[in-house]
């Protein structure tokens, strides 16, 4: 039986990398979930850090490094899937990731690569300053607005980091405010449904709002 959810991501990955804007001096904490995410970042970023709740999304997503430390590219962009809205998507991913060397780039990047098993915010915590810019997908749907907040995870982003959300900001706060330049760039592509949204921390912790919680399912995202 597959255990593995998430095979590759229903985001696009050249908005992703717009809205983050990632340069060699950035060192990003990236929801894993297939990993695509995280290595689109990894061909420009300084330092990534992939983490997921879910340990067979873990092992996949180390498999798909050993397959690009063996040149094994077929094996990296495997994602077998069955419906139409999905091949689009996979197919996005793959001429993304076949795109101008892309692959050979990245793969002489792996050792900027940390992949963790864990809470996101249990990291964000422990290594309080040590990343400027996140990676949180659609965390905000997934995971209830109070239990981000009890975390105290979000207390601990750093002023002027950025933020970028799939579907909407993790809590609602003064102190994340959107980036206009950053979220016009994402949205210019293709986001199947998404509407991303890059957000600054700035002045004191978060404070959120009294939003109504919503279930938590066992992983965090594709």
């Amino acid at each position: 039986m597959d255990l593995v959810p998430f095979k590759y991501t229903n985001e696009n990955l050249r908005a992703i990398v717009a809205g983050m804007a990632p340069t060699g001096t950035d060192s990003i904490l990236a929801i894993a979930g297939s990993g695509d995410q995280a290595f689109a970042l990894l061909e420009f970023a300084g330092r990534v850090v992939a983490v997921d709740r879910d340990s067979d999304q873990i092992d996949f997503m180390r498999q798909r490094v050993d397959a690009l430390e063996r040149r094994d590219y077929e094996k990296f962009l495997e994602a077998p899937t069955k419906h139409g809205e999905e091949i689009l998507q996979r197919n996005s991913k793959s001429r993304y990731f076949r795109t101008n060397r892309r692959l050979e780039r990245i793969r002489k990047r792996l050792d900027r690569l940390e992949i963790a098993e864990g809470d996101i915010f249990e990291i964000i915590k422990n290594q309080r300053g040590k990343f400027n810019k996140f990676y949180f997908s659609n965390l905000g749907n997934w995971v209830c607005r109070e239990q981000l907040y009890e975390s105290d995870g979000l207390d601990c982003l750093p002023d002027g980091c950025l933020v970028y959300c799939s579907s909407g900001p993790p809590v609602e706060s003064d102190h994340l405010v959107k980036d206009e330049r950053l979220t016009s760039q994402s949205r210019k592509f293709n986001n199947y449904g998404w509407k991303p949204t890059v957000y600054r921390k700035v002045g004191p912790p978060l404070q959120v709002s009294n939003v109504a919680p919503v279930k938590t399912p066992i992983g965090y995202v594709s």
